[in-house]
């Protein structure tokens, strides 16, 4: 079974500032591994990237609406000719720095052109109170030098251009991609002309259009600009690059989301028209109320492993029927609630009966485990990982238990210094416990625990003898690699069969410069070790045999090869995977920026062109799908240091 998974949108996504190595690799595969496994365990086939949103957005030019007053003279007065004029004279200075340190990029127009004497900025993601600072000029060549490699932003703004596609400071991104800035603003309706408020308003260009500015190139994530409808539904979005097919996305709790292109030229009269969902003999009607009686707007409401839609602001809702199936569950789900649910055992007759509405109804605050995690002799334990898998799916990769939360991975956590720990988020039902030893990889378990417990304690009682491991990483050559990362985890023991522990990251070992690496002390059976670090593919891991020679390993990783998939026929497929001479999938790794996919599914072609993907040299063959079907393979050669451009 295979799986995909985005680091997007942290909680998901992958940004972290003042990153150091260690920490981006044991975040990276923390979250990785973690999302491979759910997705494993939980779905099947995915594809990263893909989304397919209804055009449920019309636009039209009312007599009522007018351009708010000041907004063309606003735009573009965030980043002003005045505040452009300061520069970072040290950044242009070669002597001012070792040339070690100095990084040299460039700003380029969508249309490929160098531009010429433009401010670049270092901004502060996230942290839109805090003023983008001047960083250099860009010279006759468009080029620029900086040197300072602090975790940041790095964008190109004048008054008639703006950044779409930015360079992260510690990333590999060179170019700056910049676009015409344009004005936006109207209002949000419903069908019958009425104003909508708090609709949400995001702009983000296309993938295939950002993967067709740089071809060849890594690139960052593209750049998003979002607002939100007042009281009479209007709204202003001052600040947006166009670019060829931009869309307008707008979303409204108990409306389908619609999308609408943009105009190339500011515009201040745009209508963008929301619709309810239409109810049919597919669908379930009703209404979500909390335990006081009153509707609850904005839950999630979805069958299990079903499509997902959310209530209005009177609580209604209408949920589509899941397909080949007899019995489903129905479920309402809202942050600060315990969630409600409704089971039927007929949504296999055909044709379906008349439903009426229903009503459910939200409890009160989720429920939460606690307690204290101890050695064999009573001591606690810190840095212990306590965990359950025990968790309630909802849709592909997200779980009840996650909403309850607002986190990706709920149902985890780590003991503090005194060995205490509380998960939180969970339903009214038992769950089984576990706890990780962060240094032996030792097991603890409860079977059968209810939320709502406190003073749990899971006590290290295991038989099993910790022993050394030790060894060396080789490439496929059977040359030490140094400086690489090897973590531990572990995904059975002897009674925890079906274990999936998360990964542990603290105190990994990094390889020496004869790609030697050691383990003092460990439980090994159902232990396996997990290889990271520049410069080398992702790796399977590698489990161990109690039964082997554990001080004498050899782990043999493959080199990283980049490539990007380019299509003669756009339409012939929407996906690709990588397989090696066995026919098993092998993993790829996409970068943007500030932004990490990982994963063994099949992996987007956006406009028929991949992003720059980070390969594996084993790779054999290349496999086109549609659909999830596969419509073509080709065999495929990569090579480490180099890009290739597959036009299969």
């Amino acid at each position: 079974m295979s799986s995909s998974f985005g680091q997007r949108k942290l909680p998901t996504n992958m940004r972290i500032p003042n990153r150091s190595p260690l920490l981006v690799f044991a975040l990276w595969l923390v979250a990785v591994c973690a999302g491979i496994a759910w997705w494993s365990m939980r779905s099947g086939d995915t594809t990263v990237g893909a989304s397919a949103l209804p055009h449920e957005v019309t636009r039209s030019t009312p007599r009522d609406v007018a351009a708010p007053t000041g907004i063309a003279e606003r735009a573009g007065a965030e980043v002003g000719t005045g505040a452009l004029q300061a520069t970072d004279d040290r950044t242009q200075d070669p002597s001012a720095t070792e040339a070690a340190d100095e990084q040299r990029g460039r700003v380029q127009d969508a249309l490929g052109r160098r531009v010429a004497d433009i401010q670049v900025l270092r901004a502060v993601p996230f942290d839109a109170q805090r003023p983008a600072q001047p960083l250099a000029r860009t010279d006759a060549a468009g080029e620029f030098v900086w040197t300072d490699t602090t975790w940041a932003e790095l964008i190109a703004e004048s008054d008639e251009l703006t950044t779409v596609l930015p360079i992260y400071a510690s990333s590999s991104e060179r170019a700056i991609v910049v676009a015409p800035r344009r004005a936006y603003a109207g209002v949000v309706v419903d069908e019958a002309g009425t104003p909508l408020a708090h609709a949400e308003l995001d702009v983000q260009m296309g993938d295939d259009v950002a993967r067709a500015l740089l071809p060849g190139e890594r690139r960052a994530s593209a750049r998003r600009w979002t607002a939100l409808s007042g009281d009479d539904g209007r709204f202003e979005l001052p600040h947006v690059g166009w670019t060829e097919g931009l869309m307008a996305r707008v979303r409204l709790d108990g409306f389908v989301e619609g999308r609408e292109p943009l105009p190339p030229q500011s515009t201040f009269d745009l209508v963008f028209t929301l619709r309810r969902p239409v109810a049919d003999a597919r669908t379930v009607t009703g209404r979500v109320i909390d335990e006081h009686g009153e509707p609850v707007e904005g839950a999630t409401v979805a069958f299990a492993r079903g499509d997902q839609t959310t209530s209005a602001a009177d609580g209604r809702f209408v949920a589509r029927l899941p397909d080949a199936t007899k019995h489903g569950v129905l479920w309402a789900v809202k942050f600060g609630h315990l969630p409600a649910s409704r089971e039927f055992d007929d949504l296999d007759l055909d044709p379906q009966p008349a439903r009426p509405p229903i009503e459910l109804v939200l409890g009160g605050a989720p429920l939460s485990i606690s307690g204290s995690v101890l050695d064999a002799s009573g001591g606690p334990v810190a840095g212990a990982k306590v965990f359950t898998w025990d968790m309630q799916p909802l849709g592909r990769g997200v779980f009840v238990e996650s909403l309850l939360v607002q986190e990706s991975f709920a149902g985890q956590t780590e003991t503090d210094g005194g060995g205490r720990f509380r998960l939180d988020g969970l339903l009214e039902r038992q769950y089984a416990l576990l706890a990780l030893h962060p240094g032996s990889l030792a097991v603890a378990e409860i079977a059968d625990v209810a939320a709502g417990s406190e003073n749990v304690v899971l006590r290290f009682t295991s038989s099993e003898t910790p022993r050394r491991v030790a060894g060396r990483v080789v490439d496929g050559r059977g040359q030490p690699v140094p400086g690489l990362f090897v973590f531990r985890g572990r995904d059975a023991a002897p009674g925890h069969e079906r274990l999936l522990a998360p990964l542990v990251v603290e105190h990994a070992p990094v390889t020496d410069a004869n790609g030697a690496f050691e383990f003092p002390a460990m439980c090994v059976n159902g232990a396996y070790l997990l290889v990271a670090g520049d410069g080398i593919a992702m790796q399977d891991r590698r489990r161990l045999d109690a039964a082997e020679d554990l001080e004498h390993l050899e782990l043999r990783v493959s080199l990283e090869c980049r490539f990007q998939v380019v299509l003669a026929d756009p339409d012939e497929a929407d996906g690709f995977q990588v397989r090696d001479v066995n026919d098993s999938v092998l993993p790829l790794t996409l970068e943007l920026g500030d932004v990490i996919v990982s994963g063994n599914g099949f992996f987007d072609l956006a406009g028929g062109r991949s992003e720059v993907a980070l390969g594996d040299e084993r790779a054999h063959s290349l496999v086109l799908a549609k659909g999830g079907v596969e419509v073509r393979r080709v065999p495929l050669a990569l090579a480490p240091g180099e890009l290739r451009i597959v036009t299969p």
